[in-house]
């Protein structure tokens, strides 16, 4: 059992029980414990005094447990069953594992925020059991996330004494907020492998910070996934001595570029020679400023002769006044 912290001994004036006269600070687990004991103890041929010396408890601090728990469910609203079964060890460790589990699906997971988990614990009513106030509920998001960064580690520890050595890509990439962070990620498991702040991003930087955690896995870089900034390249070819592929985006770039204006200048002639053929001669005025006159007049030459070769009437092909 949880042991109590210690205070300076100081002289309870209020309880005469002669054993327990320094004050102590009772963990939640062991007040609810003892309160149970006490709970069971209790019967009309035994006194408050005699119950305390055998849960090893002082008087007034047994009083004040119980008058807690009077408290609570007087002011909750639900039913008595379940404000009994929060009183008691397993309705504690209930409590305990619904608000770990709402941190970490609603804080951690989604970023809903600490005040609306705060409004949680309130509309459930479990505020009269869990503190829900929001410097408390800060408190324990921070213990969470001190938890699973050293979950994380212990972890990382375990599973690379087990894995066999294989080959990997490294997808880099800089994100800014506003501080750069380097993050690197192997894409075929989405396992991040690098996320940390840096005030460089140069190629030294990223090597050395890939590295650092690359130092306790058995795997090998032999390709980098990233844009075309120098620094990451020179990362992938001279540090690592791995392959540089550029991102989906900089391949599409390369591509549209061969090949946009050409595409783009033949759909605006197209466009042209289908407005002409409708006898929609007032076009004329409005893209001859962005294609120019020889491509609108070259699109109405051909226009006329297919209109002549299929027998068009004269009258369409006049131009505009």
């Amino acid at each position: 059992m949880q042991t109590a912290k210690e205070y300076p001994q100081t002289v309870d004036v209020q309880d005469s029980t002669p054993a327990y006269s320094r004050r102590v600070s009772w963990s939640r687990e062991v007040a609810t414990a003892k309160r149970e004991q006490a709970d069971r103890l209790d019967s009309p041929w035994i006194s408050v005094r005699q119950i305390a010396e055998l849960v090893e408890v002082p008087r007034s601090t047994l009083r004040e447990w119980q008058k807690q728990k009077q408290r609570r469910g007087r002011q909750t609203e639900l039913p008595g069953e379940t404000v009994a079964f929060f009183e008691i060890s397993p309705g504690l460790s209930f409590l305990h594992q619904l608000l770990t589990a709402a941190h970490l699906v609603f804080g951690e997971a989604s970023n809903a925020g600490i005040r609306s988990l705060c409004t949680f614990l309130e509309l459930a009513g479990l505020d009269h059991f869990v503190a829900a106030s929001y410097g408390a509920q800060q408190a324990v998001a921070e213990e969470i996330e001190h938890l699973i960064v050293q979950f994380g580690q212990e972890e990382d520890q375990r599973l690379a004494s087990q894995m066999l050595p294989r080959e990997i890509t490294v997808a880099e990439d800089e994100t800014f907020h506003p501080q750069c962070c380097l993050v690197g990620i192997d894409p075929l498991s989405d396992f991040i492998l690098v996320e940390e702040y840096a005030d460089r991003r140069d190629a030294d930087t990223w090597d050395r910070c890939l590295k650092e955690r690359l130092a306790e896995l058995p795997v090998t870089v032999v390709q980098v996934a990233s844009d075309e900034a120098g620094a990451l390249i020179r990362h992938a070819e001279s540090c690592l001595g791995a392959h540089h592929s550029p991102d989906v985006f900089h391949v599409q770039q390369e591509t549209v570029k061969a090949t946009a204006f050409a595409s783009a200048g033949q759909v605006e002639r197209d466009e042209i020679q289908g407005k002409w053929k409708e006898g929609k001669w007032r076009v004329y005025n409005l893209d001859v400023g962005r294609l120019g006159k020889g491509v609108v007049f070259r699109a109405r030459g051909r226009c006329t002769r297919k209109s002549q070769s299929n027998g068009g009437s004269a009258s369409i092909l006049r131009g505009t006044r």
